[in-house]
């Protein structure tokens, strides 16, 4: 049964639902039909099977993360801590691919759904705070590959078996259409998961991931992929990267509006549960974290669709991209700021989906301007770095600052990008290349 105070959170899930669906029509009804093959479409099917098992599941014990800690007695400091080794795992993890290249790329993604199983399973030693720690550190190792994995083995996947280019795009669109899919399913599922007891998504998350395992082990095709040590290629292209940076200022200026943009998004990313849940406590209510964590995720892939949309419509003008851009870094600033001056649940739940909003068309917007401003060469070491820089950034805020206070620090972070963007950016200088854009960059 869905206790009152909680209908208008299931309200905004469904009216953000049907929204996904109106925008999913409208993005296929632009879409050109694709004639296919018998061989592809099997192929096409298993591994969207797959990465939709991982997204699905990935999905929940996001949204559950807070509330299954609290319900392990776990104070905020100590949650805080646990969410900083994560992001700190991810990011060093993807630094550490970047050296050494182990095992095939299929062998990387079983083994991202295995990580984030054992991660689950560890959470049923909850007693032990150590344990946890170790749980999070593998499931921050889990994500990386998570993020990398996937697409680099479609994209292998794709060119050696002799699939025409345009199928690729063709995965990919369908990628998007199906992350919308298990973040609709990830808002039921694990709320009634959750209503079982508060190890019921962290069970569930752990029997599916394994199940996913399972899946790709057996019915992916392997790909040749021998272990690779590359510290002095990595260590060549850092040295050329700085030497860019420090040369080139349009680019340095669009890794600082990078960071301090993907910074707020990591602090929000954590920050919406603990918020939420303690102005609902001053009520004396219960949040549904699971609906509300979907409905953040699908106003996300609503605002990317209606990006997808715009771009169509305009023709993809670098000006009306960086007008965009722009545009969305200043409302994202202003929602932030609302949210820490109005602390009512119900803007709460406005602020935060207004904000995914927004921040489902930052990707795309900065992978486009990334397309433009970077050799290709230098695109993962300029990534690498910009990572570094925003996991800095997030862990000295999250250790200093505290509470709603957090959502101002979002405000200036996103407030200083949009500066930086109009007074330092020039987009006339930029060479503007149809086919070497990287707009469809996106990030979990």
């Amino acid at each position: 049964m869905i206790e009152q105070s909680q209908t208008t959170y299931y309200i905004a899930y469904a009216f953000i639902c049907v929204a996904v669906g109106l925008a999913y029509l409208k993005f296929k009804s632009t879409e050109g039909a694709v004639i296919t093959t018998k061989e592809f479409q099997v192929f096409q099917s298993g591994f969207l099977t797959g990465y939709s098992l991982v997204m699905l599941c990935e999905l929940i014990a996001a949204a559950s993360f807070y509330h299954t800690l609290i319900s392990m007695h776990l104070d905020l400091a100590q949650i805080t801590q646990l969410y900083i080794v994560t992001i700190t795992a991810t990011t060093l993890t993807g630094v550490a691919t970047e050296i050494v290249d182990f095992g095939s790329r299929k062998d990387k993604c079983v083994l991202s759904a295995l990580l984030y199983s054992i991660s689950m399973f560890s959470l049923f030693f909850g007693g032990h705070f150590e344990m946890l720690l170790i749980g999070r550190l593998v499931y921050g190792a889990a994500a990386s590959l998570h993020q990398t994995s996937f697409e680099t083995y479609a994209i292998h996947e794709h060119t050696s078996l002799g699939f025409p280019e345009d199928w690729l795009g063709h995965t990919f669109t369908l990628l998007t259409h199906c992350m919308a899919l298990m973040a609709a399913l990830s808002g039921v599922l694990g709320q009634v998961a959750a209503s079982t007891g508060h190890m019921g998504c962290p069970a569930l998350c752990c029997a599916v991931f394994a199940l996913s395992t399972l899946y790709m082990a057996v019915s992916w095709e392997k790909d040749l992929n021998s272990p690779r040590f590359m510290l002095s290629g990595f260590l060549a292209n850092l040295n050329n990267t700085v030497s860019t940076l420090r040369s080139n200022r349009q680019t340095l200026v669009f890794v600082c509006i990078s960071a301090l943009s993907e910074s707020s998004i990591l602090i929000f990313s954590f920050y919406w549960a603990p918020w939420m849940s303690l102005l609902a406590q001053e009520k004396d209510q219960h949040v549904p974290y699971e609906i509300v964590f979907a409905s953040l995720m699908l106003a996300s892939l609503l605002g990317n669709y209606l990006f997808q949309l715009f771009c169509k419509g305009s023709g993809a003008l670098l000006g009306s991209t960086e007008n965009t851009f722009q545009t969305l870094l200043i409302c994202t600033s202003a929602c932030f700021l609302l949210g820490a001056v109005f602390q009512t649940s119900g803007f709460a739940l406005l602020v935060s989906v207004l904000v995914q909003l927004c921040v489902g068309g930052y990707w795309p917007c900065v992978g486009y301007f990334r397309g433009r401003l970077l050799l290709h060469e230098q695109r993962n070491t300029v990534i690498l770095i910009t990572k570094m820089i925003t996991l800095t950034v997030t862990v000295v805020t999250l250790n200093l600052v505290h509470h709603s206070p957090l959502l101002a620090v979002c405000a200036v972070y996103t407030g200083a990008a949009a500066y930086m963007l109009s007074t330092y950016m020039d987009t006339k200088s930029m060479q503007i290349d149809d086919g070497d854009d990287d707009s469809s960059d996106e990030e979990n």
